[in-house]
């Protein structure tokens, strides 16, 4: 739903909104303010303003003239004389920019001036804004003296007091000259942009001196000029490049013809630049006060000010501009592309606004607040693009967690359904092994031919589905080594020949005589693929011959070419795509009369391409197939000697009565490794744990150790390091070891190899396999006599009998033997069991489940008296409920430490008792 995507990213457009807003208010015109002065230089007039002349009393006129009238300040009869120059020069009105608020000499003169006819003269008054308390009312003003009631529309300048030219200088004692207030207050940045029309003081409104001028010239009342809403000019003022004419008052007394051609028809403001307080700073530039006043007279009369913009235009502009983020909202989910392309659009559609008016209306235009709420919404956007993007981030990351978790718990599945599988199928296999060798009746081998048959086939769709996961999952691993390609080829033909025997085919094998000798690369999966192919011919062919060929690819130098050709069924032209997907066969028909999964294939090419090769396939229907492979096989001579040599030593291993140790907790699995060797001469000790396997190897000496991986008490990894390192501290000769597992993937491989195990063996395995490894590894016979080692992992007062106390556990026990003996039958499950299930849960933080299992480990100690391990129990119980991770790591370690005697006494315990 659309709102429900606005809903998602309300708070953009409503921080836009907000910034948008804030810049409306007028704590935030210094935000608004250099826009607005950019747009009043732009409408500023290019030239001097006509009509009006600035007469400066300047320093150099000061002291020109100071021999003439005397040092500043002047008597009043030096205005009265500029003032008759200045009528006689032609002046259409005179505005006096100076303050005579006192009396002064010269008043009289001044007066009479004032009150004869000509120009008009406007003298200035100031308003103040601290008024003495004793300071008079003004006087009533006389008709046409300016001053108008404070029931007027127009909004005035309040002032506490005005001071207004003295009466001196009146015309008449109760007539006022024509009165101009030249102050003004500035903004708070201190510049003048606008000037009121009006003052206010003592219950009336005097008129400010641009609009005083103008009413002398023009008559009462004012211009229509557009006015702020608190009744201010807001004046265009151009710099000082522009400003009105300026003659120097020590010219203007000259009375030269320059001052008849200076100031004829126009109006004269007088002023003095060298008040230094009488300079103001305006969005032009600094100036002088007097031509501020000449400026907005010119601007009055010409009707030149700038237009106020109506009230809510800031608005309208801050709506189009927040546009951008109310699209965004609405869209549910921010485009820096769009949201960038939305936003130039309004801030272009703002500004041809205020274009706009201000060409066409002298309207400048407040657009701060649109363009702020446009950045706004746009770096919100851009906010909310980032935290799309690492949502997005953490939704993939959570998502490939999910992927990896899903795949490790696949793969962990996939081994933990393997080695349960593979375990009792290595008995059927080896039981249905060891059944065929006796003697039986033609319908008896027939049945455990069959039994063979079905278990060989699951055995392979075990290793297709592992295989097929491991390269789904991109786990698929290959191991290059050199080996001898010609003796791996003879081998593979070896091993097919009794199937094609039994089908009556003829199988051969043609190598290429260049062929190299040794070669690197992955000798496994290269027998897996090949394999695969001639299973395949044998299986699909009932009548004729199959042929494998090896040569070298022609034009390459380690390309090797494999051939697997039959007259079998073969295929049809529509099928040739198909049959190297997986699950898929040529014909659905072809699983009922032949079997399989149809994964064989799919994982042949997906083993050539890992191996850098190729595979490609033709076939007629009725006439055959062949099947090409080609694999980059390097050739490597250096490594012959040493495959000969090896091949040479493992035929050397020949020798008779090895002694073995079997670590393996599963009873069957004993005892058909027992079974498998039984007449080989081979002696066999049996440990059921790891802790027991670890104390055997220790202390006697074995020819070869078979090592269960998956072991109770201790794995069978660890087993083999602590073997490994207890060799290498001890200088003792090295044991082999082979691993003996359900674990086939080459990763387990790989950890058995890390551990120190010489070998491989996974379950189920055949007795060939298991005799070559005998016959390969064991001491042949003639080597040095098998002796206790000297240095047990154990100390030396840990004995069975000193683990344990079974006079305590009898006497806890009460006597009763029955009952002390079920507790050790007990302890004998438990406690082997015990350190896999606290690593268990300690990895799942479940606290109670870790003080749970010290407390029953405390329990069946102090049931069987094995007083070391019940302090180290109850300590690790202890440092569990007190929440202490050191003490509790110090004291699950004295535990694990603690078990292994325990578990090994416990064994031999429960071996005495079964041989009782």
């Amino acid at each position: 739903m659309p709102w429900r995507r606005a809903a998602a990213l309300w708070w953009v457009p409503v921080g836009a909104c907000l910034v948008g807003l804030g810049l409306l208010l007028p704590a935030s015109r210094p935000w608004s303010r250099p826009l607005l002065d950019a747009q009043q230089r732009l409408l500023a007039p290019a030239g001097q303003a006509e009509g009006v002349v600035v007469i400066d009393i300047d320093d150099a006129s000061l002291a020109a003239l100071r021999d003439t009238f005397g040092p500043w300040p002047y008597r009043r009869g030096v205005y009265a004389l500029l003032i008759e120059q200045l009528r006689d020069a032609g002046a259409r009105a005179i505005a006096i920019d100076l303050l005579l608020a006192d009396a002064h000499e010269g008043d009289a003169a001044l007066a009479r001036t004032l009150a004869r006819p000509g120009a008009p003269v406007v003298l200035g008054a100031a308003g103040l804004r601290h008024g003495a308390d004793d300071a008079p009312p003004p006087a009533r003003a006389a008709a046409g003296d300016g001053a108008e009631p404070p029931a007027a529309a127009i909004p005035a300048e309040p002032w506490p007091t005005l001071a207004l030219p003295a009466r001196s200088v009146w015309p008449a004692p109760d007539t006022p000259p024509h009165i101009g207030v030249i102050t003004t207050p500035l903004d708070d940045d201190g510049q003048l942009r606008t000037l009121p029309l009006w003052h206010e003081a003592h219950g009336r409104r005097w008129p400010a001196m641009p609009l005083a001028v103008w009413q002398a010239t023009h008559g009462p009342g004012q211009p229509e000029a557009p006015l702020t809403s608190d009744g201010r000019l807001w004046l265009a003022l151009p710099g000082p490049a522009a400003a009105p004419p300026v003659l120097p008052l020590a010219q203007a007394m000259a009375g030269s013809s320059l001052l008849d051609q200076a100031v004829n028809g126009r109006v004269v403001f007088v002023g003095s630049s060298a008040l230094l307080a009488d300079t103001v700073m305006t969005s032009g530039g600094q100036v002088t006060g007097t031509t501020v006043l000449a400026q907005a007279y010119a601007a009055l009369r010409d009707g030149t000010m700038l237009a106020p913009a109506p009230v809510g235009s800031a608005a309208w502009l801050l709506a189009l501009g927040l546009v951008p983020a109310f699209w965004t909202a609405r869209r549910g989910h921010a485009s820096l592309g769009r949201d960038a392309a939305l936003a130039a659009g309004a801030a272009l559609g703002v500004a041809g606004i205020g274009a706009a008016a201000l060409w066409a209306w002298r309207m400048p235009l407040d657009v701060m607040p649109a363009w702020g709420a446009l950045m706004a919404g746009l770096g919100l956007a851009a906010v909310a693009r980032q935290r799309w993007l690492a949502q997005r981030q953490k939704q993939l990351e959570y998502e490939n967690a999910v992927t990896a978790a899903a795949s490790q718990a696949k793969s962990e599945f996939l081994a933990n359904v393997s080695h349960e599988i593979r375990t009792p199928m290595n008995a059927l296999l080896g039981v249905a092994e060891l059944l065929a060798e006796t003697e039986l009746s033609p319908a008896q081998r027939r049945h455990v031919e069959v039994f063979r048959q079905s278990g060989q086939a699951l055995h392979d769709l075990i290793n297709d589905l592992l295989d097929i996961s491991k390269i789904e999952a991109g786990r698929f691993e290959l191991d290059d080594a050199p080996f001898a390609l010609r003796g791996l080829l003879e081998q593979l033909v070896s091993l097919m020949q009794p199937r094609a025997v039994q089908k009556g085919l003829l199988l051969s094998l043609h190598s290429s005589p260049d062929l190299p000798a040794t070669v690197v690369g992955d000798r496994k999966r290269l027998e897996q693929v090949l394999l695969n192919l001639l299973g395949n011919a044998v299986k699909f062919t009932a009548v004729g011959r199959v042929t494998l060929s090896a040569s070298l690819e022609p034009n390459t130098a380690a390309d090797v070419r494999f051939e697997v050709r039959d007259t079998g069924i073969g295929i049809v032209p529509s099928k040739l795509d198909t049959i190297f997907e997986p699950f898929t066969q040529a014909d659905t028909s072809i699983t009922r009369h032949y079997g399989g999964t149809g994964l064989g294939l799919a994982i042949t090419r997906s083993v050539v391409r890992l191996m850098g090769g190729r595979i490609e396939v033709q076939s007629q229907p009725g006439e055959g197939s062949c099947f090409v492979v080609v694999v980059p096989l390097r050739p490597c001579t250096d490594a012959a000697s040493t495959a000969e040599a090896h091949e040479a030593a493992t035929e050397g291993h020949a020798g008779r009565g090895p002694r073995l140790l079997l670590a393996e907790d599963n009873e069957v699995n004993v005892y058909l490794f027992e079974a498998m060797l039984q007449g080989s001469g081979a002696l066999i000790d049996t440990a059921p744990n790891g802790p027991t396997a670890l104390e055997m190897a220790l202390r006697q000496r074995y020819d070869l150790i078979f090592m269960d991986v998956q072991m109770p008490g201790l794995d069978g990894l660890t087993v083999t390091r602590r073997l490994r390192d207890h060799e290498a501290t001890h200088g003792r000769l090295r044991t082999p070891v082979i691993a003996l597992t359900a674990n086939a993937y080459a990763s387990d491989v790989q950890a058995s190899a890390a551990a120190g195990c010489d070998g491989h063996l996974s379950k189920p395995y055949t007795k060939q396999q298991l005799v070559a490894l005998v016959a390969r590894w064991a001491t042949p016979a003639g080597a040095p006599a098998m002796t206790p080692h000297p240095a047990p992992p154990l100390p030396a007062d840990a004995t069975p009998a000193s683990v344990i106390d079974h006079d305590a556990a009898l006497a806890r026990a009460g006597g009763n033997a029955a009952a002390c003996e079920r507790m050790r039958a007990h302890a004998a499950v438990f406690v082997p069991q015990w350190a896999r299930d606290y690593e268990i849960a300690r990895a799942a933080s479940q606290p109670e489940r870790l003080r749970a299992l010290a407390r029953d480990l405390a329990t069946v100690a102090e049931g069987i008296a094995a007083h070391d391990l019940l302090v180290a129990a109850q300590r690790l119980e202890t440092s569990l409920s007190h929440d202490d991770p050191s003490l509790a790591q110090d004291a699950s370690n004295q535990v694990m430490a603690a078990l292994g005697p325990v578990i090994v006494a416990l064994t031999r315990h429960s071996g005495a008792a079964a041989l009782s």
